[in-house]
């Protein structure tokens, strides 16, 4: 606890305090508490909490999902009763 005529980079306070409280909402939204809820009992606004729950929910999904989609080119062999060949 810094006295008086010292410093404290409130930046940095807030910035962990925002931390702790995001991973308090979270781990609140998994075990079931809604987001208002979290976000109200945390004093969060809830837009704040909706972002960091939809941006938490990103960073799960495999990359697989998150991924610009390929296509597929689908090519008639020449041999008979071969439907199709896939090329990636």
């Amino acid at each position: 606890m810094a006295g008086w005529g010292e410093l404290v980079d409130v930046g940095r306070m807030k910035k962990n305090q925002q931390q702790s409280d995001r991973a308090e909402l979270l781990a609140a939204v998994k075990r079931g508490e809604s987001v208002a809820e979290a976000a109200r009992r945390l004093w969060v606004p809830k837009s704040t909490a909706y972002n960091w729950v939809r941006s938490a929910a990103r960073a799960e999904l495999p990359l697989a999902l998150t991924a610009q989609p390929r296509f597929v080119e689908l090519v008639a062999e020449a041999m008979p009763r071969t439907a199709l060949v896939v090329r990636v």
